[in-house]
């Protein structure tokens, strides 16, 4: 008997804080709960029993079993395995996400050009775009409706984007005025800065936030 009395003493010094804290958790979450509503046929078999517990330990007074606390122990494992895994099933989600607008991204930078897209061209108004203006509508004039390539391109002078269902660009640039245009994909590639290019453009808003002011 004192042998046994001993084992369990030096198991007990051999948990951790941690360990500890967890079993004091439970036995709170134990001696807080519900009584559980046992059957009038059951009343005589408990009192004769002295409401023991399996191995002998009565459950009066926050006595708890060490199968009890093991399995308390067990679920609140149970619960952060799932949480867990539900926040690593988000992290997928987001990686995923990252990684097709990456796709995009890359696609839309090689990208010259949108085939057969639907569009109208009105000869009086002498434009092509996607949908009939307001003022092509209200005047009744007569739409030609066809397909055309979609095609990107950039001012020489200012840089400045345009697209254009043509071959060229027939309208000068909204930006400068210039009428010469390059071919260009869809989107530029990001441009990773250097140091002396940061500290440029930080100089840059420096100053236009001082005019401004």
């Amino acid at each position: 008997m004192e042998s046994m009395e001993n084992t369990q003493a030096q198991n007990v010094d051999q948990l951790t804080a941690k360990e500890r804290a967890k079993i004091k958790r439970a036995a709170e979450i134990l001696k807080n709960a519900p009584a559980k509503r046992h059957k009038p046929n059951d009343s005589k078999a408990q009192k004769e029993n002295g409401s023991k517990s399996d191995d002998g330990e009565t459950n009066f007074g926050g006595s708890f079993s060490d199968e009890q606390i093991r399995t308390l122990l067990e679920k609140k494992s149970n619960h952060d395995k799932e949480a867990k895994r539900a926040e690593l099933d988000q992290q997928n989600i987001y990686f995923d996400r990252c990684q097709i607008e990456e796709q995009i991204e890359t696609n839309a930078t090689s990208l010259m050009e949108l085939k057969n897209c639907k569009v109208v061209t009105c000869s009086i108004c002498a434009y092509t775009s996607r949908h009939q203006s307001v003022y092509c509508k209200t005047s009744g004039h007569e739409v030609k409706r066809h397909f055309a390539d979609k095609r990107f391109f950039k001012c020489k002078k200012c840089q400045q984007r345009t697209f254009c269902y043509d071959r060229m660009p027939t309208k000068a640039c909204i930006s400068c005025g210039a009428k010469e245009f390059c071919r260009v994909a869809m989107k530029d590639e990001r441009k990773v800065l250097t140091e002396r290019e940061r500290l440029k453009l930080k100089e840059e808003e420096k100053n236009f936030s001082s005019l401004k002011a």
